[in-house]
């Protein structure tokens, strides 16, 4: 088996790290929603507990700040639990990148794929419906998770795979001529 190229090593090893990073940002999108959610219920609780209208201001805009629609709370845990379904295939692909193997290279590919599909229907999902400091800071996250995995299939289609390409056979079959000690 022939060894990987420095760049698929190198993506292979900078995948796995984003892998690891993207399933515990998953994670964390799994539990924001409720997280807000009870937050925003506490806010609505103290701002009750006070009757003046200027003493209420600071936690109506603080609940303001903080919360999220039912649509965006549906799409966030949705892609949750979609991302780390996906991190799966997206630290295999990582792993797989260290071999040699065309049907690696494909994998990988395929995984960076999926997920810069799953980013970018997240991104576009819920930027649309309500934008507060939240919002912005998982937009963020994804803008940034966007980028990378774009940068990383576009080097790794631009870069020379035809080592990933060569079949097994192809590598361990080979006849030497006799005569001129030549490897043909």
């Amino acid at each position: 088996m022939q060894k990987p190229p420095t760049w698929g090593k190198a993506i292979g090893i900078i995948i796995i790290c984003l892998g690891a990073l993207g399933f515990f940002y998953n994670i964390y999108k799994l539990i924001i929603p409720t997280f807000l959610n009870f937050q925003s219920e506490f806010m609505g609780e103290m701002s009750n507990l006070e009757h003046n209208e200027l003493q209420r201001a600071p936690f109506d805009t603080f609940q303001e700040m903080i919360s999220i629609t039912p649509w965006q709370s549906q799409v966030i845990v949705g892609s949750g639990i979609l991302g780390i379904i996906l991190c799966g295939f997206y630290l295999a692909g990582g792993i797989k990148l260290q071999k040699a193997n065309y049907k690696n290279f494909i994998f990988a590919k395929n995984a960076l794929i999926a997920f810069i599909i799953l980013n970018a229907l997240t991104l576009i999902l819920v930027f649309f419906d309500n934008f507060n400091f939240i919002v912005f800071g998982l937009m963020v996250y994804l803008l940034i998770g966007l980028i990378f995995d774009i940068v990383l299939l576009i080097i790794m289609l631009s870069s020379d795979r035809s080592i990933y390409e060569r079949k097994a056979s192809d590598l361990d079959s080979y006849t030497v001529n006799r005569d001129s000690d030549e490897i043909i």
